[in-house]
């Protein structure tokens, strides 16, 4: 099942299958978030291999173009309702990987002892059977997430409490995340000093090797949430 946003603690499905388990950094959170993209897409235009969302107003269908226009409209006449569009879907994987540039040396999809030691914020992009992982910002220590979650019965809309990722049962009941950042500086200080200890929401991190880091955190609300109840 597809949720618009999880997250995770823990490497466990992902681990060589979207994130390699030598490049992820440990005690930091992964972060999923899918949508369709905004324009929609003619069904010539296809592309073999690549996820699609079919809907309309009320119901939809997710299919991987198969590259066989006839197959391909089977799968979308599942949606009776008019009227109709079909778009792009996609998956985002956030996380904190252990070096900037793993092909620079050595196993050229794995962060090794000959790689840099840069912590970075990396996201992998999945369409369909198609992945690819991009650099979004170096010197990232740490990402941590918490969720606003609606608890209401019936479902009001409104944030009754922030959650950890393992204490949510109900993805669909997420209206918001609070996502935590440290950044690292890029070079070791002189001043020796320089234990400290952050609030990264649901954990306290410290630190005490010569980098200075500041943390960083951002709500982002989540839009058009249609909660099932």
């Amino acid at each position: 099942m597809f949720h618009r946003v999880s997250a995770t603690r823990e490497i466990g499905d992902y681990e060589n299958k979207c994130i390699n388990h030598e490049n992820y950094q440990p005690g930091t959170d992964i972060l999923q978030v899918s949508f369709a993209e905004g324009k929609a897409v003619d069904s010539a235009k296809f592309k073999s291999g690549k996820l699609y969302l079919h809907t309309s107003l009320t119901s939809g269908v997710l299919f991987i173009a198969l590259g066989d226009n006839l197959r391909d409209q089977l799968l979308m006449d599942t949606v009776a309702e008019l009227p109709v569009e079909t778009h792009s879907f996609q998956s985002r994987i956030y996380y904190v990987r252990r070096c900037s540039d793993p092909s620079a040396t050595g196993n050229r999809q794995r962060c090794d002892g000959t790689d840099d030691e840069i912590p970075t914020l990396v996201r992998t992009i999945i369409s369909g059977n198609k992945a690819r992982t991009e650099p979004v910002v170096e010197y990232i220590d740490s990402m941590n997430t918490r969720f606003g979650v609606d608890l209401s019965i019936p479902a009001d809309y409104s944030i009754d409490q922030y959650m950890n990722a393992e204490e949510i049962t109900d993805w669909g009941r997420v209206l918001s995340v609070e996502l935590f950042l440290l950044v690292r500086s890029q070079s070791r200080s002189r001043n020796k000093n320089t234990k400290k200890s952050f609030n990264e929401g649901n954990l306290v991190i410290t630190r005490n090797d010569d980098f200075h880091r500041k943390s960083f955190v951002e709500t982002v609300f989540i839009r058009n949430v249609k909660i099932q109840e």
